[in-house]
């Protein structure tokens, strides 16, 4: 049975959910690099629907508490350097799931 008592196992859930995020690509870096304007012209070019977050970010904030989103509180606590220079990608991956 899995965590959330659905009956699945947490092998089968994660597959399903890769299943489902196939399609979707992420583009990450610090603010200011880009990701907006390659997002969009990759989204043109190839006919992708774009799910640009910062539009909702800055509500989503307003909406979470730290109780509720501790790795986006910890996010906003840090600087840049903290953010983007000093943690591997692996560990950025990790914490923006």
């Amino acid at each position: 049975m899995s965590s959330d008592g659905s009956g699945g196992s947490d092998g089968e859930e994660q597959a399903a959910l890769r299943a489902r995020l196939r399609d979707v690509y992420w583009i990450g870096g610090g603010s200011g690099a880009g990701k907006s304007t390659i997002a969009r012209r990759l989204a043109a070019r190839h006919g992708l629907r774009l799910y640009a977050t910062d539009e909702v970010m800055a509500d989503h904030g307003r909406r979470s508490s730290p109780a509720d989103s501790p790795l986006m509180a910890g996010f906003a606590a840090m600087d840049m350097d903290e953010r983007w220079v000093s943690r591997s990608p692996e560990t950025m991956l990790e914490t923006f799931g």
